[in-house]
């Protein structure tokens, strides 16, 4: 009886993640011509994580040593929903600097990322980070330093692998213009 209850538990969160995600999206798409060039000329080329210290583009690094712990290059479809696998590592970071490298074909006047961390179909965290203009035909690399929360209030790799889901928006004003939804597990 137990394992049914959480069975369906889950599946009542995530269907109610996927309609949050569907409700959203229609929210702030727009249909306007530019905001439609936009999207078809806006491209992540790449992204990384790291350890703090020394930035190299895209990757997810370790902050403190400049180590890369993480990178993909892989980001060629938007509204991207996949898994990916981070080393548990990450997750002793006291902060992690992520960079991201992206190209547009068109001027974005206010350029802004949204990202959302899920777990068990929850918003436990949200950041919002704001990078500006964008010059037409440009290729940029945008970096940010990630804060991890003190390691008592740190969840195990155990507990999260698999049941969190890290949704990224890039917005040029209110307007999505690039979506991607990463599960990811850790390793």
């Amino acid at each position: 009886m137990g394992n049914n209850l959480i069975t369906w538990f889950n599946f009542k969160l995530e269907k109610q993640y996927l309609e949050f995600l569907n409700m959203d999206m229609q929210l702030g798409v727009r249909d306007d011509e530019h905001c439609q060039k936009i999207m078809e000329g806006f491209r992540i080329n790449w992204m990384h994580l790291k350890s703090n210290t020394i930035f190299i583009i895209c990757p997810f690094l370790d902050a403190e040593n400049g180590v890369i712990l993480w990178e993909c290059h892989d980001w060629k479809t938007n509204l991207l929903d996949r898994t990916e696998i981070f080393p548990k590592e990450i997750l002793k970071c006291g902060s992690v600097g992520r960079a991201i490298n992206f190209s547009s074909r068109e001027k974005i006047d206010n350029f802004k990322l949204v990202q959302r961390i899920w777990l068990f179909g929850k918003i436990i965290e949200e950041w919002d980070f704001d990078f500006g203009f964008v010059i037409p035909n440009s290729t940029n690399t945008w970096e940010q330093i990630i804060d991890a929360a003190e390691e008592e209030d740190m969840l195990s790799a155990e507990i999260i692998s698999g049941n969190i889901k890290i949704e990224t928006l890039f917005f040029n004003r209110e307007t999505v213009v690039y979506r991607s939804n990463l599960t990811v597990i850790y390793q």
